[in-house]
């Protein structure tokens, strides 16, 4: 959807106000044609604008349908920051083996043919 036709109605919203301001609308039948002709246009413009909207896709869902959607992620985003915390616990409680608690296979270490 173009967002001309929103662009577009503040001109002729303008266009009513500058003949309002401007002249005597009860003045000639001229200016009451030409107010007439640009509040048509407006209005033509408006309803254009409310049907491309109303005609938007999505929001098929009920206030309800969202709130348990926003539900069901929250307990995702729960389930796996606890899962990650889990993880992260068991990392840093398990016994770390530092270089001295290492075992060296002398073999591996020693060139061949030494």
């Amino acid at each position: 959807m173009s967002t001309a036709l929103y662009e577009g109605l503040l001109p002729k919203l303008t266009a009513i106000i500058a003949l309002l301001c401007e002249s005597d609308i009860s003045s000639s039948p001229q200016n009451r044609q030409a107010l007439i002709k640009v509040i048509s246009e407006f209005k033509d413009g408006i309803a254009q604008a409310k049907n491309a909207a109303t005609n938007l896709a999505g929001g098929q869902l009920t206030i309800e349908e969202q709130d348990g959607i926003i539900e069901m992620l929250e307990t995702m985003k729960n389930t796996q920051h606890a899962l990650l915390q889990a993880s992260l616990q068991d990392i840093t409680s398990s016994p770390s083996t530092g270089p001295g608690d290492m075992q060296v296979d002398s073999t591996a270490s020693t060139p061949f043919g030494s």
